[in-house]
């Protein structure tokens, strides 16, 4: 019997160092373990992708742009800024001195930014329409260069005058080509042209003056410029 405990000493001294390794194993596996679900928790980095309100997809449906609506301003239609001045082939002048004077007699029958419909779409008239019989005499309202002579879709034939100051005047729906050309210098007074029913405006039909005044490319009202009656 003594030899028999005397052979199991050995195994006693190296049983507590294998419980040891047995239990780091242990340790090591369950945290393997708890690293391996936290990754497959997280998924693989590359594969994220950030949700974007909106955003055309699976399950998606791309909703259309509202655009609220306003009434038409003429300073922001390509047509209207179209016959705008640019300014780059004529010489500024000093503003004219002098008050500005009515390019033919006649009542308003449209006035500057009033309201008129096309459609279902709100306008604003820029600048005013004076009724006249057509083929009366237009006259310029202020002294100045002939900047533009053209012939427009919705304002017919028509003038622009570049005054100092940033001012220019237009006038529109003439009878027929003006009696001047780009460059002429004209002084208050001057013949212009004629009144014709060339335009296309919803504001007025038939035969008027459409008169206009720009500073700077704003349009404004002629009222505040020409002299009283």
């Amino acid at each position: 019997m003594k030899k028999v405990f005397t052979s199991l000493a050995p195994l006693k001294k190296i049983r507590p160092g294998k419980k040891a390794s047995l239990f780091i194993g242990y340790l090591l596996v369950v945290a393997l373990l708890i690293a391996l679900v936290t990754w497959r928790g997280l998924g693989d980095p590359l594969e994220i992708t950030q949700s974007i309100p909106g955003e055309v997809g699976a399950g998606r449906e791309e909703q259309p742009a509202v655009m609220p609506e306003k009434p038409f301003d003429p300073r922001e239609d390509g047509l209207a800024q179209g016959l705008l001045p640019n300014g780059s082939a004529l010489v500024e002048q000093a503003m004219p001195q002098e008050a500005m004077r009515w390019p033919l007699e006649g009542p308003i029958i449209f006035a500057h930014q009033q309201v008129y419909r096309i459609g279902n779409q709100l306008r604003f008239n820029v600048g005013i329409n004076i009724g006249a019989a057509a083929g009366a005499a237009v006259q310029a309202a202020w002294p100045g260069m002939v900047e533009q002579v053209a012939k427009d879709p919705r304002l017919g034939w028509l003038l622009q005058i570049r005054h100092g100051g940033g001012y220019l005047s237009q006038y529109a729906n003439l009878q027929e080509e003006p009696y001047v050309s780009v460059g002429d210098e004209v002084k208050s007074g001057d013949l212009l042209g004629v009144v014709g029913e060339s335009a296309r405006l919803a504001a007025s039909t038939g035969a008027f003056l459409h008169f206009a005044v720009y500073r700077d490319g704003q349009a404004l009202d002629p009222l505040q410029f020409l002299s009283p009656r």
